[in-house]
């Protein structure tokens, strides 16, 4: 570690919950992968197009729950209610893992399921999100985020190839009960953390329209918005396809898929540490812009030449990519707006990079099964292009603005 990352570590509170986020981060990563495996098991033909509709049960619950996180996040102790977040979520793996074990898991409770999840995530996220500005000076947010998103994606590294390993041995309700457990430690120390500061609650009458009028009114936090819902909308269609394109185009088993998942997410820690020792003063817009159209070019990679080799380069530019871009708009985002808005902010900035996302996913799923064996391959290529000329477009408007736009800082 540098000597920003190594500082940025030694506070205590932000260590513990990091820790505890990273185990309770790897079994949501083992459930995450055992559901999409079971659809393209249990689906066969239409794997396609159920993966999409899970994609989408998910996303679905985000879009629609996200405000609430946020809104919640800015009048009730954060640690509480994101720790009531989570049991509600443990509640949810255990029966998923009871289900499995009797064979009595079938495609539509697995939607429901999903959405039930999401549900539990709309809640946690813009609540963990603005504890991380608590647990931390306001100088070292940006490298606390990058060191939250390091540890995210390094369970995205872990969590799926967990996941396949123990399939042979525990079965899918093995891996449901695996992510059960996973919650019991970010529970324990939710209720213990000391924050750094006490984040003011937003005025009783307080609504949304605070938070819109700090993004208006900076035009580089408008300019974030309109990325993350481009990103949101067209980023996340491979996802829910990978299980289907790894078995159907490149001839991979569920480790296979697994793989490349974990390819991701090593690239992803890498971009999350780079982003984690960045203590400059620098602007950052050029480089969420370039972390934008390398994303697209490397989503476009792995559809446009669908050969096992090149599909994992092209996951660890996408993950590398997708942790630098998405950790310096989230820490932007919290440096910027005042502490007493940071839920609902965030809760604005995730429905437009996560909320979108269901009817992305959707879409692709649809795409994907109308457009024959190739349909997956096809649609993440299309993705990967649609990015990459947005990020070429962005590029080319900011810099007809550069005038009007302040430093990203």
């Amino acid at each position: 570690m540098s000597g920003a990352t190594n500082t940025i570590w030694k506070e205590r509170s932000l260590r513990t919950f990091l820790l505890a986020a990273l185990a309770s981060n790897i079994g949501n990563w083992v459930q995450i992968f055992s559901e999409q495996w079971l659809v393209f098991l249990l689906a066969g033909p239409l794997a396609a197009r159920w993966a999409g509709r899970l994609g989408f049960a998910s996303g679905l619950a985000v879009l629609i729950f996200t405000p609430l996180g946020g809104s919640l996040a800015d009048r009730l102790d954060r640690r509480k209610a994101l720790a009531s977040a989570q049991l509600f979520l443990m509640l949810l793996a255990i029966a998923l893992c009871v289900l499995a074990a009797l064979h009595q898991l079938t495609l539509p409770r697995l939607l429901f399921f999903a959405m039930a999840s999401g549900l539990g995530a709309a809640v946690s996220m813009p609540m963990g999100q603005s504890l991380v500005g608590d647990l931390v000076p306001p100088e070292k947010i940006p490298a606390a985020f990058g060191l939250m998103s390091a540890q995210f994606n390094l369970s995205r590294i872990i969590g799926p190839a967990l996941a396949a390993l123990l399939f042979p041995i525990v079965g899918i309700a093995g891996n449901f009960g695996l992510n059960a457990l996973s919650f019991v430690g970010l529970v324990v120390v939710c209720l213990r953390l000391r924050l750094r500061q006490a984040h003011p609650s937003a005025p009783a009458g307080g609504s949304y329209s605070q938070s819109f009028r700090a993004f208006r009114a900076d035009p580089q936090l408008s300019a974030l918005l309109v990325m993350a819902a481009i990103w949101g909308f067209f980023a996340w269609g491979y996802f829910p396809l990978l299980p289907v394109f790894g078995a159907r185009s490149l001839g991979l088993a569920e480790r296979g898929v697994a793989g490349l998942l974990s390819c991701f997410g090593l690239g992803a820690v890498l971009g999350s540490l780079v982003v984690a020792r960045d203590v400059s003063g620098h602007d950052r817009f050029p480089r969420i812009l370039l972390a934008f159209g390398g994303f697209g070019a490397g989503l476009g990679l792995l559809g446009g030449l669908p050969h096992r080799d090149v599909a994992f380069v092209a996951m660890f530019i996408m993950g590398a990519c997708q942790a630098t871009g998405l950790s310096l708009m989230s820490g932007t985002i919290q440096r910027k707006i005042p502490p007493g808005l940071r839920g609902r902010a965030n809760a604005l900035y995730l429905t437009a990079v996560i909320g979108i996302t269901p009817f992305g996913t959707l879409l692709a799923g649809e795409a994907a099964q109308r457009l024959g064996a190739r349909g997956p391959q096809l649609v993440i290529l299309a993705d990967g292009l649609i990015l990459l000329a947005s990020a070429l477009w962005l590029a080319l408007a900011i810099r007809r603005s550069q005038r009007r736009l302040g430093p990203v800082g």
